[in-house]
């Protein structure tokens, strides 16, 4: 009996430090869990040990049991009652100097301590509350541990027993520190252990533990607490079985973070570890004893005992079946062994579609999205709840308190649009798998007062003419802030859209538009512009001189205004539009009324050649000619219908292409038949010729290439050869120039 009350009461102690996550204590000790911050007030009176009590010692052991089983990036604050005064801190200078690097120094020099006082002086929760209150971190995720062990009554005087403290004034006392908050805004757990008839006992509220035992029940009690707070999962002996006198086989469905063993009053240690058809795990151990006897106390039962913390080299243990083996035979009566689950609750909390990683940050009238999903330890990997075995997935819940009242309890892993009240709030994840310790993550706030906007037009003289507008470089500048200080980009982002900023005028809207943005010291910048269209041709017609009001809403209920003024183009612009309008008309009439023949089929034309040989220009063309789309403002580049007409030697044959565009055609009046005369059936055949070769470079394509009519043409020059003339000597002297 005595045995298992010293193992289960350094349980209660060690599961303090390990209710969320823990690693190792060897050189290769990682940890992805969140640190703790524990505070022990631990009574060293003489009550401990007069009348043959053996408490002092018991409680040594278990002080040795709880400081061999706290993690490396955990902090540990010992104050004992004798000197109330004063905080051992494991990153200072004395007993717990050597915390990190040699835990088992620090194990062998608690120990060591036996020193006792007279007095349970009841300042000694404020030495231990105070501690941990100036304990700083920025880490939200750490935890806070005030953890008191006594078997009596608080003295207010120390040694005057006049003045001993009620329940009522404990009470009271720790309220005070359940109510403060840690300097990472969160808010400490307390475990009042109290041992035996004479103990004074508070009543049990949120975040406050109270337990008491006496001898008869203390097993159950320390149970109890055990599996309460503790991070881990305690096998029953139903869980594992003893092969070959020194070798235990175990199995988990789910990755570890670690495995934990206990001994009590064995030398056996573990020797090795093994994941069936896997790796081999790594493992540490702190050797822990009852202390040595002191003259005038009684000792009790001798105890003595071993903690080996197994881990892997990754960040967790897969899930399976494990061998642990030690060096000596082992009883199942002598061992311990505890899970830790590598899963976490993962909570998400965003406001406005951005995520929160600092809650300090919430304010009254803030609308939450809580989003909540069971993952891998140290990842963003989501498991998988209904591939997990049968029945070991219990449900999930999730709860919202304000100032200690619950306003939201459900089983859904999302909450919508909760809206943050003005009352101290904490918000909790709880996912439930047999056989494990709940994995919770709770989130806890205190909500600022909802910040007090004001938004200001920093006045300008904003004056634009109609040619300014599209590449304006000025703007309409307002200023935002909160409770007075300008706010930074990423707030003012969540205060307006693009229906917070209109420009008008006269209350109407126009062809001129704005561009925004948000520069440094909370400055919105509204700069007009308009469309390319209205810049460079309509602007006259559609933008209306005068001025024009700008106005930012945020929130859409606060707003300010602010004016810039549209004048006419001015001269220097009106000047540069005539000259892009003559440009443009110039390149309208070499486009669009040039000469173009796309392909068609050519229509019939005449000509005449007289008896010399030489060709005379047309005098008629027959069908319908089309040389232009407009009026005669274009002379006569515009013709329709059948029609006679007398071409002079300076003027153009017109040719047309059925359904296409007109081209026009320039012939050289002067035919060069060099020494000889030729007939005129040949002069016409060598116009044909130069005519069509002539339409072909205007516009390829209008001529088939498998034309037998299609001449020749040298590079060098303008010498057309015609297959279908007698013979080809005669043709390459006639040239046309």
């Amino acid at each position: 009996m005595r045995k298992i009350l010293i193992c289960l009461m350094s349980l209660i102690l060690w599961v303090t430090s390990c209710s969320f996550c823990f690693g190792l204590e060897n050189s290769n000790e990682k940890s992805i869990s969140s640190p703790k911050i524990v505070a022990v007030l631990y009574d060293d009176s003489s009550s401990m040990h007069i009348k043959n009590n053996p408490s002092w010692a018991y409680a040594n052991y278990a002080m040795q049991t709880f400081t061999g089983l706290l993690n490396r990036n955990d902090t540990l604050l010992l104050t004992y009652m004798s000197s109330s005064d004063s905080v051992l801190k494991s990153n200072a200078d004395g007993v717990l100097s050597l915390f990190s690097s040699d835990r088992q120094d620090t194990v062998d020099k608690i120990r060591g301590k036996t020193e006792s006082g007279d007095v349970t002086p009841f300042d000694g929760i404020d030495t231990v509350g105070n501690a941990l209150a100036s304990t700083a971190t920025n880490d939200p995720n750490t935890q806070y541990w005030m953890v008191i062990l006594t078997d009596g009554a608080f003295e207010k005087k120390p040694g005057d027993t006049n003045t001993e403290t009620s329940s009522a004034e404990i009470q009271e006392k720790l309220a005070e520190y359940q109510k403060k908050k840690m300097p990472n805004g969160s808010n400490m757990k307390i475990i009042y252990m109290a041992i035996g008839d004479k103990a004074v006992l508070p009543t049990e509220t949120q975040n406050l533990i109270v337990k008491h035992s006496s001898t008869v029940d203390i097993v159950n009690t320390l149970s109890e607490i055990a599996d309460q707070v503790s991070g881990r999962y305690r096998l029953q002996d139903s869980d594992f079985k003893i092969k070959e006198g020194n070798k235990i086989e175990i199995s988990s469905s789910v990755p570890l973070l670690n495995i934990r063993v206990l001994t009590q009053n064995t030398d056996a240690q573990v020797k090795s570890v093994s994941i069936k058809d896997g790796e081999n795990l790594e493992n540490s151990t702190v050797h822990i004893a009852s202390p040595d006897n002191v003259s005038g106390r009684t000792k009790g039962q001798t105890l003595y005992g071993n903690i080996s913390t197994i881990t892997s080299k990754g960040n967790y243990i897969e899930d399976g079946k494990y061998e642990i083996t030690f060096d000596n035979t082992i009883k199942k009566e002598d061992v311990v062994i505890l899970y830790e689950a590598a899963l976490e609750t993962k909570m998400t909390i965003t406001r406005n579609g951005k995520t929160i990683t600092n809650p300090k940050v919430l304010r009254e009238g803030d609308l939450l999205d809580i989003s909540c999903k069971v993952v891998k330890m140290g990842t963003n990997k989501s498991i998988d709840l209904k591939k997990l075995p049968e029945g070991m997935y219990q449900g999930f819940s999730l709860n919202i308190d304000e100032s200690g009242q619950n306003v939201v309890n459900t089983e859904e892993f999302t909450y919508k649009n909760y809206k943050v009240t003005k009352n101290d709030t904490t918000i909790t994840a709880t996912a439930n798998l047999q056989g494990f310790a709940p994995l919770t993550k709770s989130v806890q706030f205190a909500p600022k007062s909802p910040v007090v906007y004001d938004i200001k037009a920093q006045d300008g003289d904003l004056q634009l003419s109609l040619g300014k507008i599209r590449n304006c470089k000025e703007s309409c500048n307002f200023i935002v802030t909160g409770d007075g200080q300008p706010l930074s980009k990423s707030e003012i982002e969540t205060l307006i859209d693009d229906d917070s900023i209109r420009i008008t005028h006269g209350g109407e809207e126009t062809g001129i538009a704005y561009d925004y943005s948000i520069g440094k010291n909370g400055v919105i910048k509204v700069t007009p512009t308009t469309s390319w269209l209205n810049h460079a041709v309509l602007g006259t017609f559609t933008i209306p001189r005068g001025q024009y009001d700008v106005k930012v809403s945020l929130n859409k209920k606060l707003s300010a205004e602010d004016h810039f003024q549209v004048n006419f183009y001015s001269s220097r612009e009106i000047l540069w539009r005539i000259i892009l309008l003559i440009l443009f008309l110039i390149a309208l009439r070499l486009t669009v009324f040039t000469k173009h023949f796309p392909s068609g089929k050519l229509e019939r034309y005449e000509y005449r050649i007289d008896s010399s040989g030489k060709p005379n220009i047309p005098t008629r063309v027959k069908g319908p000619i089309k040389i232009g789309y407009f009026t005669d403002f274009f002379g006569p580049l515009y013709r329709t219908g059948p029609r006679k007409k007398t071409f002079d030697k300076d003027r153009k044959i017109v040719l047309t292409a059925k359904g296409q565009r007109r081209f026009d055609l320039d012939v050289k009046t002067e035919f060069n038949t060099g020494a000889e005369t030729i007939t005129p059936d040949t002069a016409h055949k060598l116009l044909e010729r130069y005519m069509r070769l002539k339409a072909m470079k205007a516009a390829p394509g209008l001529l088939s290439k498998k034309d037998p009519t299609v001449v020749k043409m040298k590079k060098d020059k303008e010498t057309f050869v015609d297959q279908s003339i007698g013979t080809t000597k005669l043709v390459e002297n006639y040239k046309f120039k």
